[in-house]
């Protein structure tokens, strides 16, 4: 009984830290749609600093990036311009899962 009870406790603490983490990396930083408005600030180190915030998030980014190109300023599209690239090759790049149902 007191081996159930604890696996039951540590299987709580888990989904508690799990949700926590989950919390707090939302909280974390601004959107991808702020990052990619902060591209187009007057001041070169926050414009710096978004792009390198949305080169780190990686793939998951690419959509929204995508959806940006179409912004009415020039800097900020030329520096998605720079950043999409990579991302897209990596996308196509990566590998898939492929299920084969064969017969015979």
């Amino acid at each position: 009984m007191s081996h159930s009870r604890s696996l039951a406790a540590l299987l709580g603490l888990a989904l508690v830290g799990s949700v926590w983490a989950d919390s707090s990396a939302k909280k974390a930083g601004p959107s991808v749609e702020q990052l990619i408005e902060q591209m187009g600030n007057k001041d070169f180190q926050v414009r710096d600093k978004a792009s390198k915030a949305l080169a780190a998030l990686g793939k998951e980014a690419l959509p929204e990036l995508l959806k940006g190109r179409g912004n009415p300023d020039p800097e900020i599209r030329r520096r998605l311009d720079e950043l999409i690239p990579p991302l897209e090759r990596a996308v196509a790049l990566s590998p898939k899962l492929v299920t084969l149902h064969m017969t015979n």
